[in-house]
């Protein structure tokens, strides 16, 4: 329980400290690998906003999540929305 508590804490600071820092820069990598970023918004229609006062505001979080890749082909035509065609 204590560790849940602990990560909870821990999150909370992050995200107060993040807040309105869309545009944060991130050092330069300096490994071997690419890096690969996907852009994840999510919405749980079940839940109300209770940060807004809008009746219809259903909860919902934008997450960026950063991974090794592979050198991507430059001879491989990619859609609009990077995903292969």
């Amino acid at each position: 329980m204590v560790g849940i508590r602990v990560l909870a804490a821990f999150l909370w600071i992050a995200a107060g400290q993040s807040w309105g820092q869309a545009d944060a820069t991130l050092p330069v990598p300096s490994g071997g690998r690419s890096v690969g970023r996907a852009s994840l918004h999510w919405v749980d229609p079940k839940r109300p906003e209770v940060a807004t006062e809008a009746a219809d505001d259903k909860r919902e979080i934008l997450v960026h999540v950063w991974y090794p890749a592979a050198k991507p082909d430059l001879q491989t035509k990619m859609t609009p929305d990077r995903t292969q065609t």
